[in-house]
């Protein structure tokens, strides 16, 4: 799974029925087979979309919880609430052309050209598969 999504799945159930469940998923801006998708298959859910979740839910369901690899270089300024999670490690993240990364690794990045594609700021594991595009 991309991440865990427990508390979207909890939030999901707790609403009771799937009328319920359609509703909320409506009023987030996408669906419930959508939601389904994400929390079963491990499909990401788009930045927008996880900003109406998270109020939507009354911010029980957060926008870390929704993306917890690259909340912090999404929306940065989450950082500062005092129960945002610790930032345990830093990934530069593209969308195939424009880097989205935190103050100073987009620059590192380019000095190792790296311009392109997913990469954790740690070595890298030995034998490893270079990452490549999909979806672009």
């Amino acid at each position: 799974m991309w991440c865990n999504l427990r508390m979207l799945k909890a939030y999901l159930r707790g609403l009771g029925s799937d009328e319920a469940r359609a509703a909320f998923a409506v009023a987030c801006g996408t669906s419930l087979p959508h939601l389904r998708n994400v929390i079963y298959c491990g499909k990401p859910l788009a930045p927008i979309t996880c900003v109406q979740v998270e109020q939507r839910s009354d911010r029980r369901v957060m926008r870390w919880h929704l993306r917890p690899l690259d909340w912090h270089l999404i929306w940065p300024e989450l950082m500062a609430l005092p129960d945002a999670p610790i930032v345990r490690h830093q990934t530069v993240i593209t969308d195939c052309a424009r880097p989205i990364a935190a103050e100073g690794e987009a620059e590192a990045a380019r000095s190792e050209g790296l311009e392109h594609g997913a990469r954790s700021m740690s070595p890298p594991a030995r034998n490893a598969q270079a990452p490549h595009a999909t979806g672009c």
